[in-house]
């Protein structure tokens, strides 16, 4: 195993699910972005693995994207979409947890769209590196700093009521300095939001979903994973949320799972044999309108945590 420690909570107890050729992942990626990514890579295999400790599953060695990559994302409309239903589930736990004024910080915050989410009373600060996001909140009056969260944290303690990410954990290298940080940030009592995709959507047995695999994210979260983390970093759990479930996501969820039942689960898998399954799949599934009626749970989950007073 290349590295044998998890990210998130260091054990060494990691079981290893499969093996992914980073010739294939950049062959995907070239394929569907049209952008070679071999720079990015320095070992021939990515590792797919389980911490037996703390269940977060995650890549190994970690790869993760640059500036290059995200601008190329970013030809996808909904990749940074101001409507996201996250924003509207930690506002209205926000509203139900205080109607005070609050300090909110967000970690990895694009142009600020969250803080369209808060009372006006409520201040607002984030953290962001792209230029073109730091830009565009510029012109509309909202703050950010263009600096990582572990060295914000350092001259920032104990200063913030709310300190959220959304869709930012799974992307991170330092998933643990990074949760640490976001705790060192909070006044005791603060409420920590962590969003990401759920692993508890069966489209988590998507093949050849670049968008869940290095160098796009990292790590991958389930309920339990999340769980964990309240007791990792001694926080309070207050809830975990996940979003609604969409008609697409449903007919998505029908045809990953109908594959397996020919083929064996994987992440990555660019054999003839797979395509034609997937397109066959596809087909059944379209012409007798089957969809996934046992998922339950959206595709992305919010964790709320609570600092715990000294």
């Amino acid at each position: 195993m290349i590295n044998n420690n998890c990210p998130l909570c260091n054990s060494d107890q990691q079981t290893r699910i499969e093996i992914l050729k980073t010739s294939d992942i950049i062959r995907l990626y070239k394929k569907t972005l049209g952008e070679d990514f071999s720079y990015l890579f320095n070992e021939k295999i990515v590792e797919y693995c389980e911490c037996q400790n703390c269940r977060l599953l995650h890549f190994s060695p970690v790869v993760t994207g640059d500036e290059k990559m995200y601008k190329r994302l970013q030809q996808y409309d909904w990749y940074y979409s101001d409507a996201k239903e996250e924003y509207q589930i930690a506002k209205e736990f926000l509203s139900d947890f205080t109607q005070a004024k609050i300090s909110v910080l967000e970690v990895g915050s694009g142009k600020g769209v969250f803080k369209s989410y808060l009372k006006e009373s409520d201040s607002y600060v984030g953290l962001e590196f792209s230029p073109e996001a730091i830009q565009l909140a510029k012109e509309n009056n909202v703050v950010l700093y263009p600096e990582m969260i572990e060295q914000y944290s350092v001259k920032h303690p104990d200063s913030y009521d709310v300190v959220c990410s959304f869709q930012v954990l799974e992307h991170v290298a330092g998933t643990r300095s990074f949760i640490e940080s976001c705790i060192t940030v909070l006044k005791p009592g603060g409420i920590l939001i962590i969003a990401v995709p759920s692993e508890d959507d069966l489209m988590k047995v998507a093949v050849n979903n670049l968008f869940n695999m290095p160098p796009h994210h990292v790590t991958r979260y389930s309920d339990k994973t999340l769980e964990n983390i309240a007791k990792l970093f001694d926080l309070k759990l207050l809830a975990i949320k996940h979003d609604s479930i969409a008609p697409e996501q449903l007919y998505g969820n029908a045809y990953n799972e109908f594959q397996h039942k020919f083929l064996k689960p994987r992440i990555l898998d660019l054999s003839l044999k797979r395509t034609l399954v997937r397109v066959f799949s596809k087909i059944i599934c379209k012409t007798f309108r089957i969809r996934h009626k046992k998922i339950t749970k959206g595709s992305t989950v919010v964790a709320f945590y609570q600092k715990k007073q000294s």
